[in-house]
């Protein structure tokens, strides 16, 4: 019942930016300058406040680190195995949807309701890994997949990351954190303002972008990578860091918790980069959202 009682207003809240999309009361040009906002400012001010005093965090976020690959690129194999028979303008779609978590827009609200301030820090630098690690790896396996896809150079978007802003505030964040540098106490003040606003906007944006015509169309193909996304993945990390790095606790629950996420909406605009199959992007997106409705919960109840 408790974990009901977390989980439930935060879908709420993503249920309410959906009725809203449908009842054009957002215009979609308000929705798109919203987004931007979250991307460039709300998110960078979150995880920049929350990596910039991380003395109690760094054992957790070095593990966080190192399994964000583990995970990301094992379960990147298996779904490139699965996906062998398929078109190549499907296998990419299908192996990035089976991966790629939505760690920022979805990973980092519910983990902050869910385990508290504490999970924050090793939260932020697990989406530093992850962006990293899903950008190199989504490159690879669509280039792998149909490497006369053409679209945008490879090079181009491994060089987005390094303009990500998350990736810029969480790497000033650990900057601060490193060198024992401060804010001064108003303008921390202000920026933990704006921060206790993004969380609730981000969940209204996820809510906007969903399309559930798209999954109609997909069914199947969608259903096999939720299953990768939602159960396979954080059921590997969970086996990895309990027998293999013997981790517990509250590390271990941020790891497997960001890796439960269902499938980001980077992979659609990463397919269409690459003249990659679009539509399966898109509806392995609202698919595996509308199914971690179920499946988060009934992780956070496993990891309690």
């Amino acid at each position: 019942m408790q974990t009901i009682q977390l989980v439930v207003p935060l879908f709420a809240l993503m249920t309410l930016g959906y009725l809203l999309k449908k009842a054009q009361f957002f215009s979609a040009g308000f929705v798109g300058d919203l987004n931007r906002f979250i991307f460039y400012i709300a998110l960078p001010v979150t995880l920049f406040l929350q990596t910039s005093d991380m003395s109690d965090a760094f054992a957790g976020a070095g593990v966080a680190a190192i399994m964000q690959p583990i995970t990301i690129v094992s379960v990147a194999i298996v779904a490139t195995l699965i996906s062998f028979r398929a078109s190549p303008a499907r296998r990419g779609p299908f192996t990035q949807a089976s991966y790629r978590a939505n760690m920022a827009y979805l990973g980092l609200p519910i983990v902050a309701t869910v385990l508290g301030d504490a999970a924050l820090g090793i939260v932020a630098v697990t989406i530093a890994a992850g962006v990293v690690t899903n950008s190199v790896v989504s490159v690879l396996v669509l280039r792998m997949n149909d490497p006369d896809s053409g679209g945008q150079s490879p090079w181009r978007r491994l060089l987005d990351v390094a303009r990500n802003p998350l990736i810029i505030a969480i790497a000033i964040g650990l900057g601060f954190s490193l060198t024992g540098l401060s804010l001064p106490g108003l303008a921390n003040e202000t920026l933990a303002l704006l921060q206790r606003v993004s969380l609730p906007l981000v969940l209204i944006v996820v809510g906007c972008s969903f399309s559930f015509t798209k999954v109609s169309r997909r069914f199947g193909v969608a259903l096999g990578a939720a299953f990768l996304k939602l159960a396979f993945m954080p059921f590997f990390a969970w086996t990895v860091l309990t027998w293999g790095f013997e981790v517990d606790g509250l590390v271990r629950s941020v790891i497997v918790l960001m890796t439960a996420m269902p499938t980001a909406v980077a992979s659609q605009s990463f397919a269409a980069a690459f003249n990659a199959d679009e539509q399966l992007a898109a509806a392995a997106v609202s698919f595996s959202t509308l199914a971690s409705l179920v499946t988060i919960p009934l992780w956070i109840h496993f990891l309690a």
